[in-house]
């Protein structure tokens, strides 16, 4: 099963803020409450970064928890929602636009959404999908806001309980990960089609508890971070290409926890000089406490 944190109750509640940055210095950067969670039908716990829609000036995520529907038992309120945030002169305001029921449809979101240009939002579900339990990727249309779940995850050994970002290549696949399942977590493709669900293809199945998302570029390799493998053993940034042997997985860089065990590493982002960057919560000699963030050059991505 995947991770899941404590019960929560409805008074304790968790905010989303936004930092008004001056350009003068950091010092006088000041925090606002977008918006507060209360956990019950506005959704509860958001784990994801906020996707921002520059030509409404939106903001879209997802919830964990909430949205008041009963899920597997859990003493919490709900299965997770999608929302928007729409900016007013009265502040921001929130939309529920879905909310899981953890059956079929999936239930407590952990990934980002990622928009395309065919008018969909795409992501998955740590839950839900079937009888299996162990996730779903799926999208959801702009405007009716009515799911698709593209594909069930329904063997531990492809894959189970996704919750990093998907990333997409220039034909339309999708790409992923998830920490649970194969030998120690799986990179996986899905194929669409035209009918049915999508069509699933293990890239790796050894790449050591990949907790966030993966990236892609535009020669089609592959991205991402993990929480253990590497030199260590402690986490690595990693890179999957596709080659005349199938895909081989590189370690193009090795966490070191001096306290021992794993480091969580963030998502990646890319600059246009192709350099990745993120951040370890928790690695590297007198920063453990509050983690470290840093580069890493010398392969670079193609944007």
């Amino acid at each position: 099963m995947p991770c899941r944190s404590f019960f929560v109750p409805a008074s304790l509640v968790t905010i989303i803020i936004a930092l008004a940055l001056a350009s003068s210095s950091w010092a006088s950067s000041k925090v606002r409450i977008l918006h507060t969670f209360q956990g019950g039908n506005d959704g509860g716990r958001p784990w994801a970064t906020l996707l921002f829609d520059d030509k409404t000036g939106k903001l879209y995520g997802t919830t964990e928890d909430g949205g008041n529907q009963l899920c597997e038992n859990y003493f919490d309120t709900g299965c997770g929602i999608i929302f928007s945030l729409s900016p007013s002169g009265k502040g921001w305001k929130e939309t529920v636009l879905y909310r899981f029921q953890g059956g079929n449809d999936g239930g407590h979101p952990r990934a980002p959404l990622v928009r395309r240009p065919d008018g969909y939002f795409y992501s998955t579900t740590t839950t839900g999908g079937g009888s299996q339990n162990i996730g779903t990727a799926f999208r959801i249309k702009s405007g009716s806001w009515k799911e698709e779940v593209i594909f069930r995850f329904s063997s531990y050994q492809k894959g189970a309980y996704p919750q990093g970002a998907v990333a997409f290549d220039q034909k339309g696949n999708l790409y992923g990960l998830t920490p649970n399942g194969g030998l120690s977590g799986v990179a996986f493709e899905l194929i669409p089609r035209r009918v049915g669900e999508w069509k699933e293809v293990v890239l790796y199945d050894n790449v050591g508890l990949p907790y966030a998302g993966v990236l892609s570029d535009r020669l089609g390799h592959l991205y991402g971070t993990t929480d253990s493998n590497g030199v260590f053993n402690e986490g690595s940034v990693f890179e999957l290409s596709h080659g005349k042997l199938g895909w081989q997985f590189i370690n193009l860089y090795s966490f070191q926890d001096s306290f021992g065990g794993g480091v969580q590493p963030s998502d990646l982002t890319a600059d246009k000089q192709g350099n990745l960057f993120g951040f370890a919560g928790d690695a590297g000699t007198g920063c453990h406490i509050y983690g470290c963030s840093g580069s890493i050059d010398g392969r670079p991505v193609s944007l």
